[in-house]
């Protein structure tokens, strides 16, 4: 039972630590340096320029291309900041029922009983009680 508290004693750390990651990047996007450099001039302004780029015939093909790659990292970098952001979500949802299995772990160990729900049978049996 010790060993099952401790399993979930370490789940919740890590979900704390995807949670302070979301925190971390809330107080990015609060941040008006943040929002003046990254949302807007390179996710924006930046993106502009490359897309110019990447569509100009008058510009060498290698060239456009690469413009075009540039063009897509903005996005790549939106996408792994919102997941960042959902999983510090979903981890704080799922720390709450840590807790609450943390806690009905440790009353059950108080209580003596062997495992989450109390002895059900004989040892050995199955399914059918045979």
């Amino acid at each position: 039972m010790n060993s099952e508290i401790a399993q979930l004693q370490e789940m919740k750390k890590q979900r704390q630590a995807v949670v302070e990651m979301r925190d971390r990047l809330i107080r990015l996007y609060n941040n008006p340096d943040f929002k003046a450099v990254f949302l807007h001039e390179y996710m924006v302004v930046e993106v502009a320029r490359f897309m110019e780029t990447a569509g100009n015939p008058n510009v060498p093909a290698p060239q456009r291309a690469d413009a075009l790659q540039q063009a897509y990292a903005p996005g790549c970098l939106k996408r792994w900041l919102d997941a960042r952001l959902m999983m510090g979500d979903t981890a704080e949802e799922q720390m709450g029922e840590i807790d609450e299995e943390i806690l009905e772990r440790e009353q059950a160990e108080a209580m003596g009983d062997t495992s989450k729900y109390g002895e059900v049978g004989e040892p050995g049996d199955d399914e059918e009680g045979v």
